[in-house]
């Protein structure tokens, strides 16, 4: 068997002790986590809870389904009720399961039938030469990237030479480089997220930074990837522990 196939192997042996699924990430969030360290990560509910028609003994109540066409809510009650109900439907699993990201990304093949594609990483310059390697940092002297950092003259050499550009959505699994651990999970309304909480977040990381202007910035933040603000979206708060690899050498490397 090859080292690629005993890699699979091991993965699919530790998947059946972890949930694994993929999470999408924004650009800005992708690079704030190859450029340093960060511990949580705020994504909104797929289909907001919403108020229901009446209070119930004077609390607001909620309810939620999966998707908008469902016959009947899948979670209701107060909002205490809503957030236990809806973390035994959060999609990311529970503690100790794994997510491997997807990004936008570009190919010289097709990376769903071409065994010699190259991937290069839209948000920072890493590049993956061959299936089930570790991917390796662009230089100045690598030919794919004519100047390292200047991102928008990057993307005009690639779409120049005829490479591809794909969304996140398409990302195979095998390209992911990134795997978060989940630590905890949560849900919450995200103004209530206090500053100190905002400091580790991943699309906003900003140590050290005074409170109020910490807010502002992830506000504006969080704007320009998720939507406005000022609808106070319910979210799920992930608490994870990042590892630089892709989730099967992950897996493997745990099975071992």
């Amino acid at each position: 068997m090859t080292s690629t196939g005993t890699t699979a192997a091991s993965a699919a042996a530790a998947t059946q002790a972890s949930k694994v699924s993929p999470l999408q990430l924004h650009r800005l969030q992708v690079a704030a986590l190859w450029d340093g360290p960060s511990s949580r990560l705020r994504v909104p509910i797929t289909h907001q809870p919403e108020p229901a028609a009446a209070a119930k003994g004077g609390i607001a109540q909620w309810t939620w389904g999966p998707s908008r066409t469902a016959k009947a809510p899948t979670c209701s009650g107060s909002a205490i009720e809503l957030q236990a109900c809806l973390l035994r439907h959060c999609p990311f699993g529970a503690a100790g399961d794994l997510l491997w990201l997807r990004e936008t990304y570009w190919t010289n093949g097709r990376p769903d039938a071409d065994p010699q594609c190259v991937v290069v990483y839209d948000a920072t310059p890493e590049v993956l030469l061959r299936p089930g390697q570790p991917c390796k940092p662009v230089t100045e002297r690598d030919a794919i990237y004519p100047v390292v950092g200047d991102r928008d003259q990057n993307r005009r050499h690639l779409d120049r030479a005829g490479w591809r550009r794909h969304s996140a959505t398409t990302m195979p699994r095998w390209c992911s480089r990134f795997t978060l651990e989940l630590t905890a999970l949560r849900v919450e309304r995200l103004h209530d997220a206090i500053p100190e909480e905002l400091a580790g977040d991943l699309l906003c990381v900003q140590h050290g930074a005074p409170a109020r202007l910490l807010r502002e910035r992830y506000a504006a933040a969080w704007e320009s990837v998720y939507g406005p603000w000022t609808r106070n979206d319910w979210v799920w708060l992930l608490d994870y522990t990042s590892f630089r690899e892709n989730v099967d050498f992950h897996l493997a490397r745990q099975a071992a």
